[in-house]
């Protein structure tokens, strides 16, 4: 006799928890979609005609693709601004062939997010022309080629 109540609450529990997951999916599924990371700076660089520069790896591997290879950005090293050549190619850093005009900057809180070596960029670049700020984001851009400047 009492395995029949015993079963009852078993099946109301676990149908409180079933109803419990169904309306957290339900709530999930009528959420905004958050905007991929970086679509912010890879706009932005597509905008203002900003096609070839240099960043951290998770800023330039993530724009380079988001943008369909239209901005390429090429990774550096964070500890000495030398070309991160993990997954890239050395003629990306030919300053013969390629004209790097621009350094993407991010300020997002992680454990890689964050790229901000502004004292080397200082040192082996020198001041840039313009600076633009916005979000977690900033770009620096300079009216000459700096690959020949990068650190090999």
């Amino acid at each position: 006799m009492l395995a029949r109540p015993a079963r009852a609450v078993a099946y109301g529990a676990g149908l409180v928890v079933l109803l419990g997951y169904l309306g957290g999916l339900a709530h999930e599924v009528v959420q905004p979609a958050s905007p991929p990371a970086y679509a912010r700076v890879a706009s932005w660089l597509q905008a203002h005609h900003l096609s070839y520069g240099l960043g951290g790896y998770w800023e330039s591997s993530i724009v380079t693709v988001q943008t369909g290879g239209q901005v390429k950005v090429r990774a550096l090293l964070k500890n000495t601004l030398r070309p991160d050549l993990w997954l890239s190619e050395p003629a990306w850093y030919d300053p013969s062939a390629q004209r790097a005009n621009f350094v993407v900057l991010s300020s997002t809180p992680g454990f890689m997010n964050n790229w901000e070596p502004r004292a080397l960029i200082s040192k082996y670049f020198g001041r840039p022309d313009h600076v633009h700020n916005f979000g977690p984001y900033t770009v620096m851009v300079w009216d000459r080629n700096i690959l020949p400047d990068v650190p090999r």
